[in-house]
């Protein structure tokens, strides 16, 4: 097959929704997937190519990688799940890196005359070369639906939105197994395009360009008696005898010609999603798919090929593997430390944009009319709204694995959003609140003994002592001047975050 190499720069701010879920905060994906390519070009070719349509589109002659962040030259891949690293001591850039299939499990690494706690690591972004990215560069930002009729912003329905900043590059690739198909394609995908969600504003604005041939990065190198399937996109696959998704596949259905896959030592995470046909204006067929990063361990396992492309849905960017990568090869020693020094890249941030706000204080002196003070107001609220949204949003993201999401319920968190909507509209303090939560003494240093987190069958069985402190961590920590919007609002959420979690459950 003929491979080709392309840019995606982000000429402005990109949204693409992890979730189908249009309630809370929308989480942005870090790359951009090959479905975004493939529908780029999709509307066209059905209106001018309809003879080429079913080769381009759905033959599997052409195979649209996703879009892998870039940064000084370098392509990033999703950090290996088998990464381990002492929980006590986790400065990737820093610390020795663990892998996980050389690590001996009982016997455990010794340091200092005990033995290492290791975690896995889960996010990031690593070269070849062993440079770290910790994480893809993106914005928050609180939007509102818009009433046409009263021609202001619609009650109730405002909402968070995450975006990659503007400015960052993606590489992609696509496969070509036909050449006369190469410049159909380039003829609807080079140039100015919008990709991902609020496209037709301000966000998703794309410059796609072909890159320069880079010089063939060595990534592939033998291991001895085993063979590493790393994957470099999402997998799908699915039973040959059944018909049905599977998590587990065969060897085979892996690229490898032979051995044994060896799960004890293998590291796979999964997930589910409906993709959203905008033809049909309905989602698809869900599929269930092994997470890029994931890493199968094969004994004895022997393959021809240092690149490849197995299971299904490979023309949106699905199934791309590399085996036996250069940067999940141990050392020759026993120390079985990953020989790569990871250097980070910090965040790069974009120039901060000039707001009203800062216009504003400058002429805060020279104030005379009622209408400047008025968009004074206007915009010092705007910012105070868009600081607590974030804020809402880091404390959620901290979280939403922790206790509070999984073990409370979303009924307890309704109640302690109920309590601080009516501690707000009658003019009470935050300091009550806590009291009332029973979470804070009073002015004379009496605890409430019937505080709603501290009195009842409920409380007792859901709200522990390290529930109740893990929780006035959180309020007594937030920044915010507005702390009782913030209690609200962060409840709220909470309580959306435990309902998702009781739905994974069921």
């Amino acid at each position: 097959m003929i491979e080709k190499q392309y840019k995606c720069k982000l000429l402005s701010e990109m949204v693409l929704n992890a979730a189908l879920a249009t309630e809370g905060n929308m989480e942005s994906l870090d790359y951009i997937s090959g479905s975004n390519f493939l529908g780029i070009i999709a509307n066209q070719v059905y209106k001018n190519n309809k003879d080429e349509a079913l080769d381009i589109l759905h033959s599997g002659k052409v195979l649209f990688g996703d879009g892998i962040i870039t940064k000084k030259g370098k392509k990033f891949y999703s950090v290996p799940f088998c990464f381990l690293q002492d929980k006590q001591n986790s400065d990737f850039a820093k610390d020795p890196v663990y892998l996980d299939y050389n690590v001996d499990h009982i016997k455990g690494i010794e340091k200092n005359g005990g033995k290492l706690q290791l975690k896995q690591k889960r996010q990031g972004y690593i070269s070849v070369d062993g440079y770290y990215l910790s994480e893809v560069p993106k914005n928050f930002s609180l939007k509102s639906a818009y009433n046409r009729e009263e021609r202001r912003s619609a009650e109730g329905k405002m909402f968070g939105m995450e975006a990659i900043q503007a400015g960052e590059e993606f590489l992609f690739s696509i496969y070509y197994k036909d050449e006369s198909l190469i410049e159909i394609v380039e003829k609807y995908l080079l140039g100015h395009k919008r990709i991902g969600k609020s496209k037709t504003a301000e966000f998703g604005q794309v410059e796609i360009s072909l890159n320069e041939p880079q010089k063939t990065e060595i990534i592939s190198e033998p291991y001895g008696d085993y063979t590493i399937v790393y994957a470099e996109s999402d997998l799908c696959f699915f039973d040959e005898d059944t018909g049905q998704a599977t998590f587990r596949p065969t060897e085979q259905q892996l690229g490898i010609e032979s051995g044994e896959i060896d799960w004890s030592k293998s590291q796979i995470r999964t997930f589910s999603y409906s993709p959203w046909n905008s033809k049909r204006n309905s989602s698809s067929m869900q599929r269930h798919c092994i997470t890029r990063g994931s890493i199968f361990y094969i004994k004895e396992g022997k393959t021809k090929k240092s690149k490849n492309i197995v299971g299904d849905f490979t023309n949106e960017g699905l199934g791309r593997v590399i085996y036996n990568p250069s940067f999940l090869k141990p050392r020759a020693d026993d120390c079985k430390i990953l020989d790569l020094k990871f250097i980070q890249i910090n965040k790069i941030e974009e120039e901060k944009k000039s707001k009203p706000i800062e216009y504003l204080k400058v002429k805060e002196n020279n104030l005379t009319t009622g209408l400047a003070k008025f968009l004074l107001n206007k915009a010092q609220d705007e910012e105070n709204e868009l600081q607590l949204a974030k804020e809402i949003n880091d404390y959620l993201s901290i979280n939403k694995n922790s206790d509070l999401v999984t073990k409370i319920t979303s009924s307890q968190w309704g109640n302690i959003r109920a309590e601080a909507t009516e501690y707000l509209q009658k003019g009470k303090t935050f300091d009550e609140f806590l009291f009332k939560l029973g979470l804070k003494k009073d002015r004379d240093e009496n605890e409430n003994p019937r505080g709603i987190l501290t009195h009842g069958k409920m409380s007792e069985r859901l709200w522990n002592d390290s529930r109740r402190q893990e929780l006035k961590n959180i309020f007594e920590s937030i920044q915010t001047t507005k702390k009782l919007e913030f209690a609200a609002k962060f409840s709220a959420e909470m309580a959306k975050e435990a309902i998702k979690n009781q739905n994974k459950r069921n």
